[in-house]
This record gives structure tokens, sequence and C-alpha cells, in this order.
């Protein structure tokens, strides 16, 4: 019986032992790899509420939820959003502005504060309350230098017309009105001569909340690691809710001449929406 040649194994492993380095190699890095993703840290967006608003800072929406770090700490560095429209796909970019309460006053009497958004770090294992509200920079840099000029039109307005009131009063032994309602008198005036008719325009065609469905993609930027977590939802804005909005385009203009204003604001349903 002839047997194998003693050194035929040997040339064997010779000509595979290269494709075995090679797969050891991969299977180093496929490891490192896991290795890395299972130690570093991992954010998950859970929300529950968005407000929707429109005025001088142009489209703006609040979001509200809570943030859960698993794995590994994580340094939030930057919260945006991209909003599309579902009925005509237009899409927009937005970067949060700043961070709302998460807390309620049952007695009506506590003021909201804002506070500036800026870079935070959420521990392994905890989780973190938080309140986004998100405005278009777009919007804010071609629509803001209409609205400034108007607010140097109107101080210049009131300082002329009050003092000619004033003078009026005084001159005819009249009382000189409160300055409300001096402010008020005179802002009538300044909206009846014309003076807020295009900047009105401008602003009301500007707004695109409209009836539909919108679509929402959450965007936390982070660093340590380098990563983009990504959560996505929708919501449905009413006829009415949108033409309420739209109405906010005058409130817009009062707040720039420093009149009293109140914004309307829409609630829908925020809905998750599955990746």
């Amino acid at each position: 019986m002839e047997g194998e040649a003693p050194g035929n194994w040997l040339t064997q492993i010779n000509s595979i032992g290269p494709w075995i380095l090679s797969l050891l190699a991969l299977l180093q890095v496929w490891v490192l790899e896991a290795w890395r993703k299972w130690r570093t840290g991992k954010i998950e967006i859970h929300a529950n509420q968005v407000e929707v608003g429109y005025g001088a800072l142009g489209p703006v929406f609040s979001i509200f939820g809570t943030l859960r770090c698993t794995r590994n700490d994580v340094f939030v560095e930057e919260v945006r959003a991209q909003l599309v429209k579902e009925r005509d796909n237009a899409k927009h970019s937005f970067t949060w502005l700043a961070v709302r309460p998460t807390t309620v006053s049952v007695t009506g009497e506590s003021q909201e504060e804002l506070e500036i958004a800026s870079a935070f770090q959420v521990k392994k294992g905890n989780t973190r309350k938080f309140g986004f509200l998100f405005h278009e920079e777009r919007f804010r840099e071609e629509h803001r230098p209409t609205l400034e000029e108007l607010e140097q039109q109107w101080i210049e307005y009131y300082r002329d017309s009050s003092e000619q009131i004033i003078d009026q009063a005084n001159g005819n032994n009249q009382q000189v009105p409160d300055r409300a309602t001096l402010s008020q008198h005179i802002f009538n005036r300044f909206v009846e001569d014309g003076h807020t008719t295009d900047e009105y325009t401008e602003m009301d065609r500007a707004c695109y909340w409209e009836e539909g469905e919108y679509r929402v993609t959450v965007k936390v930027d982070s660093s340590n690691p380098d990563e983009v977590f990504e959560k996505y939802f929708s919501f449905d804005l009413y006829e009415r809710e949108a033409e309420a909005l739209r109405n906010n385009s005058m409130v817009a203009i009062r707040e720039t001449c420093n009149q009293p204003h109140n914004y309307q604001f829409a609630y829908p349903n925020l809905e998750k929406v599955e990746e």
C-alpha cells in the first residue's frame, strides 16, 4: 500500500496559510468593531408632544420627550430636525434655538423661561427630559431684515406722534393719555396709514403651515461617540389650526412694534413612525 508523501500536508498548509491569516485578520476587525459598538454610548429618543407656532421667528415647533442613554455616556453637541410637508414634499431644516421647561404650573402664575440651547452630557443608564424649541434659520435670514426695518420705522413714528399728541394736550389743558393708551392709539394710526401692509403681506405669504400631514426627523448630533441618532415622527394639522397659525402674521407685527400680543399655537397628536 502506497502512503501519502510525508511533505504533502505541509504543502497544503502552506497553500491555505495566507487565506487563514486573511480570515483571522478580518475576524479581528469584525470583533473589534463589534466591541466598539457594544461599548459606544447610544441615545434613544422618546417624544410624546409637539407644539407648532408661527411668529416673528417664522415657523417654529417644540418637541417634548425624554432622551435615554445606554451602553456608555454620550455628549450631545446639537439637536436638529428636518420637516417634510407631505402635500408637496417640501423639506425644511430646523435647528434648536432654546430648551423649554418640561414642568407645568397648575396655578398658571408662573411665566415660562427659556434656556439657550447648548451642549450637554447624558450619563449611561440615565434619562433626560427635554423640550426643544426648533426654528428655521433660513427664514430668519430672509425675513428678519424686514421686521427690523419696520421696528425702526415704528420707533420714529411713535416718537414724532407722541410728542405731537402730548404738546397738543398740554396746550389745551387736557389730560395726557397714559403710556399704554397712547401707544395703542398711535399704533392704530400707524396701521391705518399703511406702514405695516407690506410687512404683513410678506409674513402672511411666508407662512407655509397648511392643513395636512408633516413628517419630522429629530437628529441628535453627538461626540464621543461621533454619531447622529435619529427618530421619526409625524403630525397632522387641521384647517382651523393652520388658519390660526397664519393669523399670527399680524401678531408678529404687533410684537415687532412692542404692542401687547398673544400668539396662537397648535397642539396636534405626535405619532411615532417606524424606521
